[in-house]
């Protein structure tokens, strides 16, 4: 018996390529920047939005770049891959 190819429409051959998605990856307190550098050393895919923030002591004016969204980073991946991302010191889970 021979195998023959799937017919063009039939979306078999479009489950086996890979398909990337969106995911928020949760982080532990204060790491989101830690698990950025974690996750670009990987080449892994991913997108931490920040904003500009003002602080002032006593002595002295500082400029922080904090993460808008605390405790998430976003990561673009397919679901096979999610072990690489799990495994970056830091990250917590998928969300």
């Amino acid at each position: 018996m021979t195998e023959r190819p799937a017919p063009a429409g039939s979306g078999l051959d479009a489950a086996n390529s890979v398909q990337r998605h969106w995911y928020a990856a949760y982080t532990a307190a204060n790491f989101e920047k830690h698990v950025a550098a974690g996750l670009h050393s990987r080449s892994v895919e991913h997108f931490l939005p920040l904003y500009s923030s003002v602080r002032r002591w006593k002595d002295r004016r500082v400029t922080l770049e904090l993460p808008l969204f605390r405790g998430y980073i976003f990561v673009r991946l397919a679901l096979a891959e999610k072990r690489r991302v799990l495994q970056v010191p830091g990250v917590v889970r998928l969300v």
